[in-house]
């Protein structure tokens, strides 16, 4: 150490350089202190005022830009690839399972079409945010952001045609209720395959 890099406001500047630089490899840490250690004794000399040396450390940068440089340059040890948040897509699907039971749960009361408007509107709101959500989530891919956000809308659509084709066609039965119940296994079964996704 010479009198460059003694000064007081130097040696604060290197113990919060090396702070920073605590994820590095201990041989590139070190290149990067020899560096900068270097580079203050070309350009500080040894009856340098604190303003002079205060002059040459802010042209060299904060300690945080030049660990900035040092990692960009150096990856830290043991570094991973941040893993993407799922909560959305968790969330997505969630509202998309309630909104299924609801419709399943109408399903046993509502015997006219025209029911179909007012579950449309109580299930517009939570649709909205499922849209929300699905489109942030990073661990979707298109299609399955596409398939989250159409899952509720088609489910009411295709009831709605079946309960108006089977009244049409067989009146008030029983029977209608054996599509219904396959529309439905079949909305689950998909989004079953989009929550399992979520956890790959």
């Amino acid at each position: 150490m010479n009198a460059a890099t003694t000064h007081p406001l130097a040696a604060a500047y290197l113990r919060d350089l090396e702070l920073l630089l605590h994820r590095l490899d201990p041989g590139a840490r070190e290149e990067v202190l020899s560096g900068v250690r270097e580079h203050l004794t070309a350009a500080v000399g040894p009856q340098a005022t604190s303003a002079q040396v205060q002059g040459v450390l802010t042209e060299l940068g904060s300690p945080q830009s030049i660990a900035d440089e040092a990692y960009a340059d150096h990856p830290p040890t043991g570094a991973t690839t941040p893993v993407p948040s799922r909560w959305q897509a968790v969330v997505a699907c969630a509202l998309n399972g309630v909104g299924l039971a609801f419709l399943a749960l109408a399903s046993t009361w509502m015997s006219e079409p025209s029911g179909i408007l007012y579950l449309a509107s109580a299930l517009l709101l939570p649709w909205a945010v499922v849209v929300a959500l699905s489109m942030l989530s990073p661990v979707w891919t298109t299609r399955q952001k596409a398939t989250s956000i159409a899952l509720g809308p088609a489910t009411l659509v295709g009831f709605a045609l079946l309960i108006s084709a089977f009244l049409a066609v067989l009146g008030r039965s029983p029977i209608n209720a054996i599509p219904a119940v396959a529309l439905f296994g079949a909305s689950a079964w998909i989004l079953v395959r989009l929550g399992r996704d979520v956890m790959r």
